[in-house]
């Protein structure tokens, strides 16, 4: 698809008072099609097998144990395949550290009760929304391409340099509560708008 470089005449950048809150309506355990840690960080990995139990005929990866949960990038693309995944820890981090692609018309929803990090890698698919308590890093590197990209932190969101994000239909939409910091980093939408919303209105670079 022929990509534009969007005019940051048509950034909208608005502060508001308060920021709702995002895990308002998340559930506190493995839901259909949803990745599930109550305890520890997710990573979500090439090299290793997904931790835990698959429950109902596959549609779930659930673990109530301690410790850290780790998804092997087939078994979460599989799923995608199939219908809208969620993937929740309400107190670790989540950790993308190989790249996701998929092609159905379904979303991936990343729910952290701590930080969010894409470490370096490609995330492309279709409806692609981050929601962090803490922190929403995008480091060097990493590329997320989706019809529409939903970034959101309680605290900050970073986008490093050398990071691109691509909404290659509708908006693209990044909320932090407290900082945006785009360091040199690449937005490109196609037709929609992107949206920066820093709640305090500490700075935004860009």
């Amino acid at each position: 698809m022929n990509m534009k470089t969007t005019n940051f005449s048509r950034i909208a950048v608005t502060a508001i008072a308060l920021l709702f809150d995002l895990f308002a309506v998340m559930p506190v355990n493995a839901v259909t099609n949803a990745v599930s840690s109550g305890f520890d960080n997710i990573y979500i990995v090439t090299d290793v097998p997904t931790s835990g139990e698959v429950m109902n005929s596959g549609s779930v990866f659930y673990t109530s144990s301690a410790g850290d949960f780790y998804l092997n990038v087939d078994d979460l693309t599989a799923q995608l395949a199939l219908g809208n995944v969620q993937v929740l820890t309400m107190v670790g981090d989540i950790y993308v550290q190989t790249g996701v692609e998929w092609t159905s018309p379904t979303s991936l929803t990343l729910n952290s009760g701590k930080n969010i990090s894409v470490d370096g890698v490609a995330v492309i698919g279709n409806y692609i929304i981050l929601n962090a308590a803490r922190n929403v890093t995008v480091d060097s590197g990493a590329t997320v391409k989706g019809s529409i990209i939903d970034l959101n932190a309680l605290q900050n969101v970073e986008i490093t340099s050398g990071a691109e994000l691509y909404s290659d239909t509708y908006d693209m939409l990044i909320t932090a509560g407290r900082n945006i910091t785009l360091d040199q980093a690449r937005l490109e939408t196609a037709d929609g708008l992107i949206s920066l919303t820093a709640t305090s209105g500490k700075y935004l670079k860009l």
